[in-house]
C-alpha cells in the first residue's frame, strides 16, 4: 500500500478489522519531508501500523523521495522502522525503475546492507529475504 504519514492511522483501523489479510507498506510509510514535525508524524502513524501483526514494510524508495539520499541519511528511517516493527516484518524491496532517476539497484540495496551490518544475522536475513519469502509465501 502507498500510504503517507496522514494516512497511517485510517489504514492501521483497516488493518485491525481485517486481521486475516496481510498488508504490506511500501517505501518505508513514505518519509518524504524531513523536517521535525513530520518525522514526528511519521514515527507515530509507524508506531500506530505496527500495532497490527498483519501489517509489513518495504524498506525502499529513499532514492525517489530524496535525490541526496544515502546510506547515512537514510540509516535512522531504516532503524526506526525496523525497532518499531521488527526485522520479522521488514523486507528490502526495489523501487526501480523509479529510484533510478537518483541511483543504482546496487546503490539502494549496499545502502541497506550498510544500514543493517550492525543486525544479528537472522535479523539481516529477514530483511534481505525470509520476511518477503513469509509475506508472499516464496
Amino acid at each position: 500500500m502507498h500510504v503517507t504519514y496522514n494516512q497511517m492511522e485510517r489504514v492501521s483501523k483497516v488493518a485491525k478489522n481485517h486481521p486475516n489479510i496481510p498488508f504490506v507498506i511500501d517505501h518505508d510509510g513514505l518519509p518524504y519531508d524531513k523536517d521535525e514535525k513530520t518525522l514526528k508524524a511519521w514515527q507515530e502513524g509507524l508506531i500506530k501500523l505496527s500495532q497490527n501483526p498483519n501489517v509489513s514494510i518495504k524498506l525502499s524508495g529513499y532514492a525517489m523521495l530524496d535525490r541526496k539520499w544515502s546510506a547515512e541519511s537514510t540509516k535512522p528511517l531504516v532503524e526506526f522502522t525496523v525497532k518499531t516493527f521488527g526485522a520479522e516484518r521488514c523486507m528490502f524491496a526495489s523501487n526501480f525503475p523509479v529510484d533510478k532517476i537518483n541511483a543504482t539497484y546496487q546503490g539502494c540495496l549496499n545502502a541497506l546492507k550498510a544500514n543493517i551490518a550492525g543486525f544479528t544475522q537472522a535479523e539481516q536475513d529477514n530483511v534481505l529475504a525470509k520476511t518477503a519469502e513469509r509475506v508472499y509465501r516464496i
